[in-house]
Formats: structure tokens, sequence, C-alpha cells
């Protein structure tokens, strides 16, 4: 009987976004590219809240870093 491999979700979640952000990019570059302004438009629409998410993780950690110094003093 093989053992199956343990899924990590963060890396899920990581790989998840990772592939919507370069999706939702790819559609601004091409609309920017091809001076579309209502596709540039909506494309950054949805390229946006993908930003956000990617990168609230590491922003959230670095500020309970710096409150937890501030806490400690």
């Amino acid at each position: 009987m093989k053992i199956k491999k343990q899924i990590n979700p963060v890396k899920v979640w990581k790989w998840t976004v990772n592939l919507l952000l370069l999706i939702c990019g790819g559609f601004t570059l091409l609309g920017f590219l091809l001076a579309d302004e209502w596709f540039f438009q909506w494309s950054l629409i949805f390229l946006v809240p993908f930003v956000c998410v990617a990168f609230a993780p590491s922003i959230l950690a670095m500020l309970d870093i710096l409150f937890k110094k501030r806490d400690d003093q």
C-alpha cells in the first residue's frame, strides 16, 4: 500500500495566486500594448485584488514583527 504524499495548502494557495496574478498581468499588458482602454481597465480591476492578496501575508508578517518589537521594549 502506497502512502499518499500530504498536500501543503499553503503551497497550493501560493501557486494559485501566482498563476492568477500571471494571467491577469498578461491581460493587462496585452490591453496596454493593444491600446485598448476598455480591456486594460477591466484587466486592472481583476489584477489589483490579486496583487493585494499575493503581498498581504508578507505585509502582515512585517507589521506583526514591528509591533512585537515595540511591545518588548
